[in-house]
């Protein structure tokens, strides 16, 4: 029979029907419950009783928003349908379906179990719809996405707690009987406030009938008991929640049991035996039942039982929370087992229960997201969160085993194999190789899409006309035009109809299939390539062509057919690469009588150790050149072949000849063993061998210094770490090096302008005051020493502002050199040009006009001489000595 439910679930109380909304007919209604009932219940219109009444109700139901819900349990053999309504009335412009919600809630008629149905509704339609309608939300507000997240988990509990009540573990419960005329006493002494004692009970305790019921009662007892004493489970059978509330439902059976054992009229009835004398009845109630024993052990078992968290795994939402839960339920496990007695046999099936529930778990929350329809990049994310969640599983559970293996020894038990078959390994190697699947025809999809797009910009950047030898072979292995992604693609739409996490015999044979079908078909793809690439390689003009085809190629070479198709084109240009190697470490071994290096190394002011760190690092990058033409030839994974093996180890063999530190801690220590410090006068004076012991100003700083400079500035560019005191020996160095470059040019300056006044001495006079000046400066420098200009360079880096006196010194010192190096050369020129004039008169012709000429020329540079800052004495001589010069010509 089914029963209608006219009442709706509450839409919105307080939503009002406006006056001119034309409400549903009655009748209309009707018609569409009556087929409702017929598609859903296979019933007809007889089950109303009377369709006035009906067509009352549900005028009524359709036209008040205030109809409220009556529950009532539903009557023997009869099934339901809830009819709810969207809306506050039923209007009559919009169809029923739009206003209506159906549900079918089978009753005892199916035979069908309450919670059963509750939980598959809730686990195939409201859950799932619920997480359909969140994912199709974007959601900003932290608060929204908290909210959400909070309503998945209560979703999860409740369906947790419908499994839980069909699942309960059932324990019986034991009322013991007691004899009606015991328990009518104990009454009426509890009315009177009074102690139930045996003589209260009259003359009744020597009646043997009486005292057989009472002693045939305490039989019964002890059977009744037993039946909890002596019960256990199979810890392999079920889950590991039924274990957990097998042992806490026992507790509280034997704690009822308990209550009764020390209730008046157990007491009292053996009391009465006792003092019948019926021992044997009594003591046998002690000693059979065994409550005391097993109450102590269950209590103990339930130290570990007792708030497991066994819960936040089953109600877990996502993978993150499942990792979660597994980290809390093996530290209660690891903490709780030490104290509590529980079987370290049963433990371990306890635990591999748990496994069970984590395989229930992973397998639910994988299952909603469809793995092998979402894109590479979500279920490559997916899968390291699950490999995350086994990784937990495998550290906890080596934990889980230590702890076990320490209590085995403390309880002295015998030799015990600690081994776990954990449920969800079958899963975890599924999930592994569909992984790798996955991965590799990402790679072949991702391969063949990089080769197109290559191949496209070849095709335009190329100028060559369509005909040529190069379009040609660009053209031969033009995957885009062959479709070969496009093949690649619709295999792999074989493999998405398959429910890869089906672990069953039948699920694995389909996905058996569906891979056999993807591998005839990429096998398929695989031969277009290997054809049109064969052909590319064999009209390649050179090595450099082919290189060039396998660098474009290369993660094609993880395909086994594809790679030994081409191998010997492999071998071809392998044996090229170790002749470049070859032929490198031939050039390294001569580094040093390399004429074009060397004048590379002065042209660009480089010192030995940094020329042959430099020189190794090239060497180096172009050794990586040629090893990555290796990973071009043979593919990701090079190193595993046999030739990719031998080539790796001469890689090493030969880095460990480039390596540059052994060169670097040498000059390390020989410029440690050396006292290099900046420090002294500024000027020396020395005497000039080659000029016969002459006395000669030379700068007092040792080139070496620079050299050092110049070496540790290029090695820290290098990356190279020097020690500490010889950088600051640089840091010094870096101070004063332009000052000491300055005056050294200075000096050299100076001596060269010395040595042409002693070659025109007659010019002495002109120049004597830049002379004087330059002397003069150099008195003052002579006592300056390079420590000042290291401490004063501080000084200024500390916060001080202006030149300093020492660099003020340098910058006028050059500049009076300099002006007295022009002033000279200027002095030599114009009295040259003045003699040359002068003894000219010797030869001109004898006329006035020739002679009036030449010496306006003597006077015009005469009068040149007044540019020279000299003493008035001293032009006075000049002039006095050319007018003698012209007189004596004359």
């Amino acid at each position: 029979m089914a029963t209608i439910d006219t009442g709706p679930i509450h839409p919105d109380p307080l939503s009002q029907p406006d006056s001119d909304v034309r409400v549903v007919d009655a009748l209309v209604l009707y018609d569409y419950i009556e087929r409702l009932l017929q598609a859903m219940l296979g019933q007809d219109n007889q089950l109303f009783l009377s369709k006035s009444s009906t067509l009352e109700r549900l005028a009524h139901f359709a036209a008040d928003s205030l109809v409220q819900a009556d529950p009532a349990k539903a009557r023997a053999n009869s099934a339901c349908i809830a009819i709810i309504k969207r809306v506050p009335v039923l209007h009559e412009a919009k169809s029923l379906q739009e206003q209506l919600l159906v549900i079918n809630l089978p009753g005892d008629a199916d035979g069908s179990n309450e919670f059963s149905v509750f939980h598959r509704y809730l686990q195939h339609a409201f859950s799932p719809f619920f997480d359909s309608n969140v994912g199709s939300l974007s959601r900003d507000d932290k608060d929204a996405k908290m909210g959400l997240s909070l309503a998945k988990k209560k979703v999860a509990e409740l369906e947790l707690s419908l499994v839980q009540l069909q699942n309960n573990v059932a324990i019986p419960e034991v009322v013991l009987r007691i004899h009606p005329e015991i328990r009518q006493y104990v009454i009426d002494c509890h009315k009177q406030q009074a102690k139930p004692v045996v003589e209260g009970l009259g003359d009744v305790t020597s009646n043997s009938l009486f005292l057989n019921k009472l002693q045939s009662d305490v039989n019964e007892w002890i059977k009744e008991i037993q039946k909890l004493t002596l019960l256990d489970r199979d810890p392999e059978s079920g889950s590991a929640r039924q274990e957990i509330e097998f042992w806490i439902a026992l507790e509280r059976a034997l704690n009822h049991i308990d209550l009764q054992l020390h209730s008046d009229e157990i007491l009292l009835t053996l009391d009465t035996l006792r003092a019948a004398k019926r021992f044997h009845a009594t003591v046998s109630f002690l000693a059979d039942t065994g409550i005391k024993e097993k109450t102590e052990k269950v209590q103990r078992y339930n130290q570990l039982m007792k708030d497991f968290p066994i819960n936040d795994l089953l109600s877990s939402t996502d993978l993150d929370k499942i990792g979660e839960s597994i980290l809390l339920i093996f530290s209660h496990i690891n903490k709780k087992f030490k104290i509590s007695p529980y079987p370290i046999k049963r433990m371990l099936k306890l635990i591999e229960a748990i496994s069970k529930d984590l395989n229930t778990q992973m397998l639910k929350t994988l299952s909603s997201s469809s793995i092998m329809m979402i894109p590479w990049e979500e279920f490559d994310f997916c899968i390291r969160k699950t490999d995350q969640v086994f990784r937990i599983w495998e550290e906890q559970l080596k934990e889980f085993i230590n702890v076990a293996r320490e209590l085995v020894r403390k309880r002295s038990e015998k030799f015990l194999v600690l081994k776990i078959n954990s449920a969800h390994v079958p899963l975890q190697e599924r999930l592994s190789f569909v992984h790798i699947f996955r991965r590799q025809h990402e790679d072949l999809c991702s391969t063949i899409l990089k080769v197109i797009k290559s191949e496209s910009a070849s095709i335009k950047q190329s100028s060559l006309a369509p005909t040529s030898a190069s379009a040609q072979r660009t053209k031969d292995l033009d995957l885009e035009a062959s479709g070969a992604q496009e093949d690649v693609v619709s295999a792999f739409d074989t493999i998405r109809s398959v429910n890869v996490l089906d672990l069953s015999p039948e699920g694995t044979q389909s996905w058996v299939a569906a891979e056999n079908i993807y591998t005839e078909r990429i096998a398929q793809v695989e031969g277009q390539i290997i054809s049109r690439l064969r052909d590319r390689l064999a009209s390649a003009r050179n090595a450099t062509d082919m290189f060039r085809v396998f660098s474009k190629f290369n993660a094609l070479f993880i395909r086994p057919k594809i790679r030994g198709a081409i191998h010997e084109y492999q071998t071809q240009l392998i044996e090229r690469v170790k002749e470049d190697i070859h032929r490198l470490h031939e050039k390294f071994a001569a580094q040093h009588d390399d004429v074009e290096m060397l004048r590379m190394v002065r042209l660009r002011d480089l010192m030995p150790i940094s020329s042959s760190v430099i020189w190794a690092r090239q060497i180096e990058r172009q050794l990586g050149e040629y090893m990555k033409r290796v990973e071009d030839v043979l593919g990701r994974g090079w190193e595993q072949y046999a030739e990719g093996q031998k080539l790796s180890q001469e890689e090493r063999a030969f880095k460990n000849q480039l390596n540059t530190r052994p060169i670097f801690d040498r000059w390390v220590a020989n410029i440690s063993s050396r006292e290099i410090n900046i420090g002294g006068r500024i000027f020396d004076i020395t005497r000039n061998r080659a000029r016969g012991g002459e006395l000669q100003l030379t700068v007092n700083f040792d080139d070496q210094i620079i050299a050092v400079f110049k070496e540790i500035r290029n090695l820290l560019w290098h990356q190279f770490v020097v020690p500490h005191p010889i950088v600051n020996v640089a840091k010094d160095a870096k101070r004063v090096y332009p000052f000491a470059v300055s005056l050294a040019e200075t000096v050299r300056t100076w001596d060269k302008t010395l040595n042409l006044l002693s070659q025109n001495k007659s010019i002495c006079w002109l120049v004597a005051t830049y002379h004087k000046s330059v002397q003069t400066l150099i008195s003052k420098g002579i006592q300056l020493r390079w420590d000042y200009f290291i401490n004063t360079y501080e000084v200024l880096a500390i916060g001080a502002t202006g030149e300093n006196r020492h660099a003020m010194f340098v910058r006028e010192l050059v500049h009076a050199v300099s002006l007295f190096q022009e002033k000279t050369v200027d002095a030599i020129s114009i009295t040259d040009s003045i003699n040359a004039h002068v003894e000219e008169l010797a030869t001109i012709p004898y006329e006035k006009s020739a002679f009036e000429k030449s010496m306006a020329n003597i006077q015009k540079l005469a009068s040149l001489v007044h540019i020279f800052d000299s003493f008035n004495s001293l032009l006075i001589q000049t002039v006095s000595g050319l007018s003698i010069s012209v007189f004596l010509q004359l």
